[in-house]
C-alpha cells in the first residue's frame, strides 16, 4: 500500500490549536481523546484519500475539496478539509462542532 505525504497547512494548524485549546480548558482527558481522533483520521487520509467525500465547500473554490470526518466521545463532529495533489494531500482547514462552512476566502488551495 502506497501512502500519501501529509501536508497541514498552517491554517489547518492554527484550527486545531485553537480547538484543542478550548476543549483543553474544559476538559484535559476531552482535549486528549480530540487529537487521538484527529490523529486517527489523518492516517485514513494518507491510506486512501479518495475515500472521503466531497466537502460543500467543493463548489464554492473550483477545486476538489474533500472532507473527512471524525467524533468525540459526545458525538461531536468534526471535518478535516484537504486537497489531494499528486502524492501528497494538503490538509487545508480544520471545522468545529457548529462551525458553518467555510468560505472561499478561508481556504488556501494549494497549487
Amino acid at each position: 500500500m502506497t501512502l500519501y505525504r501529509l501536508n497541514l497547512s498552517r491554517q489547518a494548524e492554527r484550527d486545531a490549536d485553537v480547538i484543542h485549546d478550548w476543549l483543553a480548558k474544559r476538559s484535559a482527558q476531552g482535549a486528549a481523546k480530540w487529537f487521538t481522533a484527529f490523529s486517527e483520521v489523518l492516517h485514513s487520509i494518507v491510506e486512501d484519500p479518495h475515500r472521503h467525500q466531497q466537502a460543500p465547500e467543493a463548489s464554492n473554490v473550483g477545486a476538489d475539496v474533500r472532507n473527512a470526518l471524525f467524533k468525540t466521545r459526545r458525538g461531536h463532529t468534526y471535518r478535516a478539509l484537504y486537497v489531494i495533489h499528486g502524492d501528497t494531500v494538503h490538509v487545508i482547514a480544520i471545522r468545529g462542532f457548529g462551525q458553518d462552512l467555510a468560505n472561499p476566502d478561508d481556504l488556501q488551495i494549494p497549487t
